[in-house]
C-alpha cells in the first residue's frame, strides 16, 4: 500500500536522518522524500512511502509524530 505523508516540523540538524531512520526501523519503503524550509525555520517534508496496511501506516505516523520537532503528520489524499 502506497501513502503520501506530509510532515510539518521545526527544522533542525539531523531531522531528515531521524525520519528516514525511523522509516527503515519500521520496514517502510521510501519511494520519494523531499523537504523545504522557510525563513522562520519551519520545515515541510513530503514522503511517498510503502506500508503493509492501514494499521502499519497509522503506527508509523504516530511514531513519526514523536520525533523531536515534528508537530504534525498528515496523510495526503
Amino acid at each position: 500500500r502506497v501513502a503520501k505523508l506530509h510532515l510539518t516540523t521545526v527544522n533542525r540538524l539531523g531531522l531528515m536522518s531521524d525520519v528516514t531512520n525511523l522509516f527503515n526501523e519500521e520496514d517502510v519503503f521510501i519511494y520519494s522524500i523531499a523537504g523545504e524550509t522557510d525563513d522562520d525555520q519551519k520545515a515541510e517534508i513530503t514522503a511517498t512511502v510503502g506500508v503493509r496496511d492501514t494499521a502499519h501506516l497509522l503506527d508509523v505516523m504516530a511514531k513519526v509524530k514523536k520525533i523531536e520537532s515534528v508537530y504534525e503528520v498528515q496523510r495526503e489524499k
